[in-house]
């Protein structure tokens, strides 16, 4: 939806309508007609929803917001009015207006007018799903459980698992998300067993904190109900398939030590490669722009440190880390930055040569930008050395006869 500054003059006859384009004179994207009745007369301008239906754009491009009244009547004092600024207040873009029906148009120097865009958030989806089971594992004191799996999307959300429990349980069930079983926690949350359906199975839904992923790494949902004592009258129960392999992504996990170590043997009745019943959901979150130009030297010398810097930024706002290609072979991660914020990395060669830098920026749901155009740099062959040698041999000559200093030198 698009949002602009207006205010109308009289009563003008015809309605108005925002059109979206690629191009001042292109066909129309979308486009939607406003209640005119809604829109305050004179001075008292005030900022007017046009719910134009949801349309795909491609970040970093060029559109436009065209305004018209093609039914509105030329009646004098009577008339629509699209608040500018005179000042250049957007540096994305500018104001243009066109006095023949949009058939030609000018810019406006500069001026800006008042608008407002909005996107829809990303829509959540299921994402991986393994929903067959036939039987319930215990998750005690120090018997832990996993599930090995691989998401499409960028961002996790939260994870559904089928459950039940002893009738005695008493203490929270943890589900942690780790990118290895024994590595640290990318996010944990319990469900406390109070005023939970637990006695019969049910799903239960773990609600997290978004967490970004890499789309096609394995990753690992990990069950654990650590206060609880070591009876299995006391414990929670992940249901999973016994039968076969039914989630081709990854497999269960079982743990006897609290987590220390894993193995998937899944006890040696069943066949090994038994998966667990989950369902991921997710969502994909934009890109970031592709990077400015690299700025820095494009000349120099080798083993010695030069710095380059770039910048990006991201239409969910998400903070940013940049991947230096440095054109031999050797690549540098940056920190995060926040959207728009310079970044800065540096690097030596140790070879001669001529290399090409690219960078490409990264945001925290794991989104990629397309990777920036290169910048050539050359670490000259002996150029340099040469020549410092040469200065060096000429100023002792010099000093042994003062004559020279008189005779022109090129080089």
């Amino acid at each position: 939806m698009v949002k602009l500054l207006i205010t109308k003059v009289g009563s003008p006859s015809g309605k108005l309508t925002v059109k979206i384009r690629c191009s001042l004179n292109g066909p129309d994207l979308t486009s939607v007609t406003a209640d005119s009745s809604k829109i305050p007369v004179d001075a008292s301008k005030d900022w007017i929803l046009f719910d134009v239906p949801d349309i795909t754009v491609v970040p970093g491009n060029m559109y436009y917001i065209v305004l018209c009244s093609p039914e509105s009547e030329n009646v004098e004092g009577t008339d629509y009015v699209w608040w500018i600024n005179s000042k250049e207040s957007y540096s994305q873009g500018g104001g243009f207006g066109s006095v023949d029906n949009g058939s030609a148009w000018h810019d406006r120097n500069g001026a800006d007018f008042g608008f407002k865009t909005y996107f829809c958030p990303p829509a959540e989806q299921t994402d991986q799903i393994q929903t067959y089971c036939s039987h319930g594992a215990p998750i005690g004191n120090i018997r832990w459980l996993a599930q090995e799996f691989a998401p499409s999307v960028t961002t996790l959300t939260k994870i559904d698992l089928y459950i039940s429990a002893s009738p005695e349980v008493s203490y929270p069930l943890t589900m942690k998300i780790r990118e290895n079983l024994t590595g640290n926690d990318l996010t944990s949350v319990s469900l406390f067993p109070t005023g939970l359906p637990i006695e019969c199975n049910n799903v239960l839904t773990f609600d997290f904190s978004d967490v970004a992923v890499t789309p096609g790494a394995s990753y690992y949902m990990v069950l654990c109900n650590p206060n609880a004592s070591s009876s299995f009258d006391d414990d929670w129960y992940w249901h999973f398939n016994a039968c076969n392999d039914t989630y081709n992504r990854g497999m269960g996990h079982e743990s006897y030590d609290g987590g220390i170590s894993w193995c998937h043997n899944f006890w040696e009745y069943y066949e090994p490669g038994c998966d667990f019943w989950f369902k991921t959901y997710g969502y994909n979150g934009s890109s970031p722009f592709q990077p400015d130009d690299i700025d820095g030297s494009i000349k120099g010398r080798i083993n010695m440190v030069y710095n380059y810097s770039t910048l990006s930024a991201d239409d969910d706002g998400d903070r940013l880390k940049y991947c230096f290609d440095w054109g031999d072979g050797t690549f540098t991660w940056t920190c995060y930055y926040g959207s728009g914020e310079m970044a800065t990395a540096e690097h030596s060669w140790k070879e001669e040569g001529s290399f090409e830098i690219r960078v490409k920026a990264k945001d925290e749901s794991g989104a990629q930008s397309e990777w920036s155009d290169p910048l050539p740099v050359t670490m000259p062959k002996h150029k340099l050395l040469l020549n410092w040698l040469y200065l060096r041999i000429l100023e002792g000559v010099m000093g042994q006869f003062p004559i020279m200093e008189r005779v022109p030198i090129f080089m």
